[in-house]
């Protein structure tokens, strides 16, 4: 029988994974676990031009789908809905992915592609805050100029988003790439 990464997992035990203080199902509307087959590409927004494994050997379990997948257009289609809409990607990034000033500066786009199959939670973003629950300011990262346009209080979410259990540079292996999103 073929060993499928996190095949043993179920949303349950996924969504009551403590993240950052709070559970894993609070950043989702919806979820359920799905099979991501081997060859899936997938990007994040990232604060940093590379991935760093935690003591455990686990990088950042949340992605987006860099091809078409469900409700979300994929990469490709979000740049060109970025450049139709006349803002940045990263702020479209931040709406659509409901990712808070405070998480993340959104400078670099990372992607990697799956070496192995693996189970995964997928659903859609959640609303945020704007500025991060409870936040009293911005954050400023070092070098970057906040991207945001938008006035609103709060970031929709409802894009597409996969949170990966045990998410282990060798089920990627050499397959990063990275690109500055300052300027697009």
């Amino acid at each position: 029988m073929e060993k499928v990464i996190n095949q043993n997992l179920s949303w349950l035990e996924v969504g009551a994974m403590i993240v950052h203080g709070r559970p894993v199902r609070a950043a989702f509307l919806d979820a359920r676990m799905v099979r991501l087959k081997a060859g899936t590409k997938l990007y994040k927004f990232n604060t940093w031009p590379s991935l760093q494994a935690d003591k455990v050997g686990n990088v950042t379990p949340w992605w987006s789908p860099y091809n078409a997948y469900d409700v979300d257009p994929g990469w490709q289609a979000k740049l060109s809905m970025a450049k139709n809409l006349n803002i940045s990607i990263r702020e479209l990034g931040r709406v659509t992915s409901a990712i808070t000033d405070t998480w993340n500066s959104l400078q670099y786009c990372v992607t990697i592609t799956l070496k192995v199959d693996m189970y995964v939670a997928y659903g859609r973003f959640k609303q945020q805050a704007r500025h991060g629950e409870g936040a009293s300011q911005i954050i400023t990262f070092p070098a970057v100029q906040p991207e945001w346009q938008g006035k609103t209080a709060n970031l929709p979410g409802g894009g597409g988003q996969f949170f990966i259990p045990n998410l282990k540079p060798e089920y990627y292996g050499g397959s990063v790439s990275t690109i500055s999103l300052l300027g697009l």
